[in-house]
């Protein structure tokens, strides 16, 4: 038996790039270079793909050596459509889906009780209920294939947070390390409920830029003339927001992440932009503009600010007189959940 093929021990590839392993009676290493992608930067890819010598010592001492040219996936997640959502969905009142991307896609039913526009398609792996809505360029396209929508887990995005509001009511300034009591009348807008586990975010304060991690719910009100803020939040329970709130995103193309549901409502000049995920349900009324993604991943309910899909009434719902416009190639936090590695080619160097 050639003993080159024997089972390497656990751990084995850990940490093998560019070093010569030992393998039964032989031994190779690996060495990864960047290909021909014309950004002149040996150390910076621009394509997703590489180069991978694998050069192996066989027991006689005589060497073989393959390259191969493989394709990885961005391991950020980048959306296709401007609604995207792992399960049925209902379309009320008249919402304007726009852009290069407005497309709605969903792993489920689509159900068109008002008359939104899109300006690609509405795309659904089960059934369309039309109703009375106008055609997109793109048709209303039922029995599609399924696509993959990361898991929305705000854990994951603790650490990238500016500041963590605590569920003992007090703020952590990540940087400094500073513990901030907001007390009754708050801190830059900010206030806390112990009986809802809820901060709230109101008023025209000039809160901070950042990515604000909460343990909690999170609940963002615009009155007056509200600022225009940058921030980012990823909350361990359910967001809402009404009013003429105007946010823009402080995390990398990433502006809500929630552990349970969204609720988006607004008035007029009310925006936002960005990704925004949530791991149960979305619903949206009222009048606002989106300038990115509404995602919802649709996990079994634990929360109850958006109900769960039944008979009567689809996972998530959007409504009101709001627009979506999405033209693609948004990076996000979130994760890639096509992470791959495919192989293009493949040859003999000797």
């Amino acid at each position: 038996m050639n003993t080159m093929y024997e089972a390497p021990p656990p751990g084995y590839w850990n940490h093998f790039l560019g070093t010569t392993m030992p393998l039964g009676a032989g031994g190779f290493y690996c060495v990864v270079k960047d290909n021909d992608d014309g950004d002149g930067d040996p150390l910076r890819d621009s394509d997703n793909q590489v180069l991978v010598y694998v050069t192996a010592t066989l027991p006689d001492n005589t060497q073989r050596q393959i390259e191969v040219l493989v394709k990885y996936a961005d391991p950020s997640y980048v959306p296709d459509n401007a609604i995207v959502v792992d399960g049925s969905i209902l379309f009320n009142g008249t919402p304007d889906i726009l852009g290069l991307k407005g497309i709605a896609h969903a792993n489920g039913d689509i159900v068109l009780s008002g008359n939104p526009t899109f300006s690609v398609s509405a795309n659904a792996t089960g059934q369309i209920a039309e109703g009375g809505a106008t055609v997109p360029p793109g048709g209303f396209n039922e029995g599609v294939p399924p696509i993959s929508i990361p898991d929305v887990d705000p854990t994951q995005y603790r650490n990238l947070a500016n500041y963590t509001l605590r569920a003992d009511g007090m703020i952590l300034d990540v940087a400094t390390g500073a513990m901030i009591n907001p007390g009754a009348g708050g801190w830059n807008g900010w206030t806390y409920s112990a009986a809802s586990n809820t901060w709230s975010l109101s008023g025209n304060n000039v809160t901070p830029a950042g990515t604000y991690y909460a343990e909690g719910n999170v609940s963002i009100t615009g009155s007056g003339n509200s600022p225009n803020r940058t921030l980012s939040i990823v909350a361990e329970k359910c967001i809402s927001t009404t009013g003429n709130t105007r946010l823009a995103p402080a995390l990398t193309g990433t502006l809500m992440i929630a552990g349970g549901d969204i609720k988006l409502g607004g008035t007029a000049g009310a925006s936002y932009a960005g990704l925004i995920a949530a791991k149960e349900q979305i619903k949206t009324m009222g009048t606002f503009d989106h300038q990115g993604v509404l995602l919802a991943k649709n996990a079994q309910d634990v929360y109850t600010l958006v109900t769960a899909g039944s008979v009567v009434e689809p996972d998530s719902q959007f409504g009101g007189t709001m627009s979506v416009t999405y033209d693609g190639g948004m990076v996000t936090v979130l994760k890639n959940p096509n992470n791959s590695v495919t192989i293009v080619s493949a040859r003999k160097l000797k």
